[in-house]
């Protein structure tokens, strides 16, 4: 038994296994469905994640499966694996996705307070202030449209 197992249970070589050990370490919520399969469908493969503070925080993945022989359970062979590394990657990797994310809301929304303040630039700079009228500007840049727009139209109208 190598020294991840014994961190979570007190199991022998060739004894029962004491399942109840690890249960303490998974999280509640699968615990129910977890001894469902472990106690009733034995050929079954089954899979949790346990973890315990001891001495710090440990995440342990335990996997289950069964031995067979002509369709029969012989047994099972039970696995642990250390993933307490490959965890805290995921959380710090998660955790800056979060940043990630309200940073790019913050720049959505100051990109919609640019757009606003140039619209309104815009406005500034076609209309008069004082009559809301278009201004000089904006009708010489609607005549250049205009003119590139229906180039045959200048012509004719000489």
């Amino acid at each position: 038994m190598n020294q991840t197992a014994r961190r979570f249970t007190s199991a022998k070589v060739g004894k029962t296994f004491p399942i109840h050990d690890c249960i303490e370490c998974m999280d509640p919520e699968d615990v129910e469905d977890f001894l469902q399969v472990y106690t009733h469908k034995p050929m079954a493969s089954i899979q949790a994640e346990l973890s315990c503070y001891q001495p710090a925080l440990q995440h342990v993945l335990m996997r289950i499966y069964p031995i067979k022989q002509r369709q029969r359970c012989l047994g099972r062979i039970i696995t642990f694996q250390d993933i307490t590394e490959w965890r805290s990657m995921v959380e710090e990797l998660n955790s800056k996705n979060r940043d990630l994310f309200l940073r790019n809301q913050e720049l959505t929304g100051i990109q919609q307070d640019l757009f606003d303040a140039n619209k309104k630039l815009e406005q500034l700079a076609t209309t008069d202030s004082l009559t809301g009228c278009y201004n000089r500007r904006y009708l010489y840049r609607m005549m250049g449209i205009r003119s590139a727009w229906m180039p045959g139209m200048a012509r004719r109208s000489r």
